[in-house]
C-alpha cells in the first residue's frame, strides 16, 4: 500500500533540497576552510531533526531560515570565477 503524498509536498521537499544544495556549494567555497565542517554539520543537524515536520507553517518558515543562511553566505564568500559543478 503506498502512501499519498500531495503534489505540494514534492514541490517543498524539491525546494528544500535545491536549497540545500546552493547551500553546500556555498559553505564549500568559504573561507575560513576551518568552519567548513561545522556549518554543515549544524545544518544537516537541523535538517534532519526536522525531517518529520509536518506543519506547513513552520516547513515555510524553516525554509526562509534556510535561503537567508545561504543568502547572506554569498554575499559575505568571495566568487572564486568557477562554476557550481566544478570540483574543488
Amino acid at each position: 500500500m503506498s502512501s499519498a503524498v500531495s503534489p505540494a509536498a514534492f514541490r517543498h521537499r524539491a525546494q528544500v533540497l535545491k536549497t540545500f544544495r546552493d547551500f553546500v556549494d556555498v559553505v564549500r567555497r568559504s573561507r575560513p576552510a576551518s568552519e567548513r565542517d561545522g556549518k554543515l554539520a549544524e545544518v544537516r543537524a537541523t535538517m534532519r531533526g526536522h525531517a518529520a515536520e509536518t506543519d506547513q507553517a513552520t516547513q515555510q518558515d524553516l525554509l526562509k531560515q534556510l535561503v537567508a543562511r545561504v543568502s547572506y553566505l554569498r554575499i559575505v564568500t568571495p566568487k572564486t570565477g568557477r562554476g557550481r559543478h566544478t570540483r574543488e
